[in-house]
């Protein structure tokens, strides 16, 4: 009996001390202050959400070292923002350039600071059925989205552990659901995801905390029509005469179609604050959350394919556009179709004669 009221016992207090903690983090949300002396480093700001979140927080009043792998990137940011922005050219698939960038920083940090934030936004997609890509554009998309994401969180990792700070890795709701068209970009979002918690549960002891924000289809270079169009394109011109008599000319334009008028024009949203505001909250709450689901596309939709049976996810994907199936495949189901009929005319004909014999 002792033991069972022990038991209930700590059960309430499981409960009191769970019910507290859901309390605090939906109704009581704190920050952290003086931003102005605050130093963030941030990834992919020539254009889209790295552009936004580093006017964003230099209206805050942090210090931003923004990066840009185009100089005209680097212009047009440096003239909009303040003198604490210090745009820079790095390109995150080159470690010498991100080593340069390392004593950059440190040389433009006060003695003995570190980095508040590190925020990993530079990336790249390409689309795409499996089989018309090739192998190079694989390690391309992985280089940029994972590797150089990985390559730049490890050599500034100590200047974020030196002020308890924080790491923010901008995945894709792409890497909790692969789309169709889209293996090469969400195997490199899942890697995010995957290198996202083991970074958070080892750095857990030293104070720094790690975020994930996952956004769904927002209007960028990722979802830019024309730039996905041209990938279509460039792929159906270059493929090998074998596939395109398999897959066929109406296979690539219905899923053209579906992926332009499908996905993009009718999901992507052209409000990319609330991918900044998720990312400020990340860098500024005191309680950042673990992974920030952003878009109503992503919260209602992809995260589901995502959760539910495969069957189910599949099913639910197919429904949102038209069928594109390559001409093999519709060959060979007609061909099915007519040695089917055939079979059974032959069988009612042997049935008939059956009952005629009797």
């Amino acid at each position: 009996m002792e033991k069972e009221d022990s038991f209930y016992a700590l059960a309430l207090v499981v409960v009191i001390l769970l019910g507290l903690w859901i309390i605090k983090r939906l109704y009581i949300d704190e920050f952290v202050e003086n931003f102005s002396e605050k130093y963030v480093l941030l990834t992919g700001c020539d254009s889209g959400f790295g552009r936004e979140t580093a006017l964003r927080l230099d209206s805050l009043g942090f210090n931003v070292f923004a990066t840009c792998l185009t100089s005209e990137g680097q212009t047009q940011l440096t003239a909009r923002c303040s003198k604490r922005l210090k745009a820079i050219h790095l390109d995150v698939t080159n470690s010498k350039e991100i080593r340069e960038a390392f004593k950059f920083v440190v040389q433009n940090l006060p003695e003995n600071a570190g980095l508040w934030g590190v925020i990993n936004n530079a990336g790249i997609a390409k689309v795409g059925p499996i089989e018309w890509q090739t192998i190079e554009e694989y390690k391309q998309v992985a280089d940029v989205n994972l590797w150089g994401l990985i390559d730049v969180t490890k050599v500034f990792l100590p200047l974020i552990k030196k002020e308890r700070g924080r790491i923010i890795n901008i995945a894709s709701i792409g890497g909790r659901a692969c789309l169709p068209h889209a293996s090469a970009y969400s195997i490199s979002k899942f890697g995010v995801e995957a290198f996202s918690d083991a970074l958070r549960r080892e750095m857990g002891p030293t104070g720094v905390k790690v975020s994930v924000v996952e956004p769904g289809f927002f209007q960028t270079n990722v979802t830019n029509p024309d730039i996905l169009r041209e990938q279509w394109q460039v792929l159906w011109t270059t493929l090998n005469h074998s596939l395109r008599q398999e897959y066929g000319e109406n296979f690539y334009q219905t899923s053209v179609k579906n992926m332009l008028t499908g996905m993009v024009d009718t999901c992507a949203s052209p409000h990319l604050y609330k991918v900044v505001d998720s990312i400020v909250h990340a860098l500024t709450s005191r309680f950042p959350k673990s992974r920030y689901v952003v878009g109503w596309d992503a919260n209602l939709l992809w995260i589901w394919v995502s959760r539910l049976p495969a069957g189910v996810g599949d099913a639910l994907l197919n429904l949102l556009g038209e069928k594109a199936q390559p001409d093999a495949c519709v060959v060979a189901s007609s061909q099915r179709s007519q040695t089917s009929k055939r079979l059974n005319g032959n069988n009612n004909a042997v049935n008939g004669f059956a009952v005629y014999k009797r």
